[in-house]
């Protein structure tokens, strides 16, 4: 076989495997673009921007002061995000295991951007000591520790009220419900894209209120048969896909710091809070917040009461089956 025989062949090869590699990348390609939500690491790429840009970017930002008709700490973020095709279940709508990889990105921002103030004084080299009682019932000692402070997601139930559809947009509406001496709880709604459009945003005074809203299908309350009028009109409501409820515990080590301590540091709260003295205005603005906060602790109430579930598991010598 001569040279130019031989270059011939592998000239007809190298045509060959190109065109095969046309017809197979193209698809994989076109797959992984569609698919940009749900390819390996993305979901750590999207967490990573909300921590970089409201921890490191935007960390020392002031937080909008609050006042009794308008409360920064219960105030919600939007996060918006749509359903690929590798989102999708057997029936061709979100599945449901895909709502709390949303969930942590949606709160995620939330809480580092909410709290930012927070997570900066006690991350920082003069950053305040916390103390907690050690477990131990006989010793009145207790445990100090300073340093970085971390959220903990303590748990999340999820309620599911509506199917998504495959690409369809929606919006997750993450705000501060309640907390406890303990837990601070978070409430997340999955609603349709546009709902509720918000008139401006406390902490991006730059956002303009849209000038032509998105529609939103008439929800009709009320009536025997589940469907109603309210004063002879149709009542327009927001579609709820579900909705989340979560608790978080602020750690610093193995130590936990209080909700209350921890808002603070924020500005989120008055120094009332703490029994320090206060003006008149941080009195009726402690009120308000302290009302708001009891009216949430119903919702929390139940959700805490799922700890009872640890004592539910039992050892059986005899099982059903192993998978």
């Amino acid at each position: 076989m001569d040279y130019s025989t031989l270059n011939h062949l592998v000239s007809q090869t190298l045509t060959k495997i190109t065109a095969y590699g046309v017809f197979i990348i193209t698809p994989v390609l076109l797959l992984l673009l569609i698919n940009l939500k749900s390819i390996p690491l993305a979901w750590h790429m999207r967490l990573f921007y909300g921590y970089i840009r409201h921890y490191y970017l935007e960390r020392d930002r002031p937080i909008p002061l609050s006042t009794p008709t308008n409360l920064t700490l219960f105030q919600p973020t939007i996060y918006t995000s749509s359903t690929p095709l590798m989102e999708l279940d057997f029936n061709l709508h979100k599945s449901n295991a895909t709502y709390f990889s949303d969930l942590d990105i949606a709160r995620g921002h939330h809480l580092y951007c909410l709290f930012r103030l927070g997570f900066s004084r006690y991350n920082s080299d003069n950053a305040p000591t916390v103390s907690s009682p050690t477990s131990s019932q006989n010793s009145s000692a207790s445990k100090t520790k300073s340093g970085r402070v971390h959220p903990a997601l303590g748990g999340v139930t999820c309620t599911f009220k509506r199917e998504i559809k495959p690409y369809q947009q929606y919006d997750i509406w993450t705000r501060v419900v309640s907390w406890d001496s303990k837990w601070l709880y978070l409430i997340s709604h999955f609603v349709e894209k546009g709902a509720g459009t918000p008139i401006g945003y406390s902490d991006q005074p730059w956002r303009q209120q849209q000038l032509v809203k998105e529609k939103i299908p008439s929800v009709e309350k009320g009536g025997t048969d589940g469907k109603g009028k309210s004063g002879g009109k149709p009542v327009k409501q927001p579609k709820v896909y579900a909705f989340a409820v979560s608790k978080y515990a602020f750690k610093q080590g193995r130590l936990t710091v209080s909700p209350v301590t921890f808002l603070e540091a924020c500005e989120l709260l008055p120094k009332i809070s703490s029994g320090e003295g206060g003006s008149a205005d941080d009195l009726q603005l402690w009120e308000t917040i302290e009302a708001k906060r009891k009216a949430g602790m119903g919702l929390c109430g139940n959700m805490a009461a799922l700890e009872e579930g640890m004592g539910l598991f039992e050892e059986e010598e005899i099982c059903f089956a192993r998978y």
